[in-house]
């Protein structure tokens, strides 16, 4: 019981304190890192995702990812800025690949994980 006490307040004080759930389906949990998250704009917020995996599937391999992402609140879309993937879960792990690019801006389809990110995050002010 003790043990448990102590990785509960390591994990409530440490790197996991500032992620916050978003949003999660069948195959991952989404994670944004509100103390990390600037409105860069009238309309654009840029902001940290973590998306952890709950199994390898679709060729994956990694379990975890995380992402340096742009929401436009106004046109309901997100880029990519930034990428690193990692063997281990919340960002755990060996690192496995990373890359630095900005991708074409994707509307997000209704009732999605990606949906739930721009409504989270361009609700931070």
């Amino acid at each position: 019981m003790l043990f448990f006490l102590m990785l509960l307040t390591i994990l409530s004080d440490g790197a996991y304190a500032d992620w916050k759930k978003i949003t999660s389906n069948k195959f991952s949990t989404y994670y944004i890192y509100v103390n990390r998250t600037r409105r860069m704009s009238k309309n654009v917020v840029r902001t940290w995702i973590l998306a952890d995996n709950k199994f390898l599937s679709g060729g994956k391999d990694y379990l975890s990812d995380i992402r340096l992402i742009e929401l436009d609140c106004y046109q309901q879309a997100v880029r990519e800025l930034a990428s690193t993937d990692y063997s281990g879960a919340m960002g755990t792990g060996s690192r496995i690949r990373s890359s630095n690019f900005i991708t074409n801006w994707d509307f997000a389809p209704p009732n999605s994980s990606m949906e739930d990110m721009l409504s989270f995050g361009c609700s931070i002010r």
